[in-house]
């Protein structure tokens, strides 16, 4: 993540993903594609929309999830990015 105080952020979904096979249609071949916004900067607010998680099946989309951060990300300060150089010169 860029210019936050911290290289990543956990993540949760907006909900459960569920389907539904009224008529018959086998179910087994769902792929799950989590595509994350890009350009992401800091700050981030815990509960603000990171990325999608696409479900298809076969080569049409049957739904989708919203993937929201799980806790807030302060934009980074000048001790944040002292220590993270200062912790490659210890490495």
């Amino acid at each position: 993540m860029a210019r936050g105080e911290y290289e990543s952020v956990s993540a949760n979904y907006a909900s459960e993903f569920r389907c539904l096979s009224i008529d018959g249609t086998p179910l087994d071949g769902i792929e799950k594609e989590i595509v994350y916004q890009e350009g992401l900067t800091a700050p981030i607010e815990q509960g603000a929309v990171i990325g999608t998680a696409v479900y298809r099946l076969g080569d049409k989309v049957i739904g989708s999830v919203d993937i929201l951060a799980g806790e807030n990300v302060e934009s980074a300060g000048f001790s944040d990015y002292f220590s993270k150089i200062f912790a490659q010169f210890l490495l």
